[in-house]
């Protein structure tokens, strides 16, 4: 079962869920490399990744984040939506505090590709 808290991989943060790790600092150094405007993500339509134990976080760190920091989001083509590989505390926050929307950055699927591995 993935957890939020990220694993570490040497000096690194990752997230790990179903078959494949992302590499969470490799994603930011994407981002910073190409920055982009962020969009709006629904926290709402998110909630069911908590309930059905998909995503397990640490409330009492959830309740120090940061909320204006985006989320980092990896594209699902075939669901036509998108994946948290970053930020599942700050979700866990702002629908703890009825916060409807946070900031996410949206990779494209060749930066998902570059930051990936299967692991299983």
């Amino acid at each position: 079962m993935p957890t939020a808290k990220g694993g570490a991989v040497g000096p690194g943060q990752v997230f790990d869920f179903g078959r494949y790790r992302y590499d969470i600092d490799a994603a930011r150094a994407l981002l910073r490399a190409h920055p982009r405007s962020p969009v709006q993500v629904p926290v709402a339509t998110l909630q069911g990744f908590f309930g059905l134990g998909i995503v397990v976080v640490d409330a009492a760190y959830a309740a120090g984040t940061d909320l204006t920091e985006p989320l980092i989001l990896a594209p699902l083509p075939a669901v036509a939506g998108a994946l948290v590989i970053d930020g599942w505390h700050r979700v866990w926050r702002a629908l703890d505090e009825n916060v409807p929307a946070l900031p996410g950055y949206l990779l494209t699927a060749d930066e998902v590709a570059s930051i990936r591995t299967r692991i299983c």
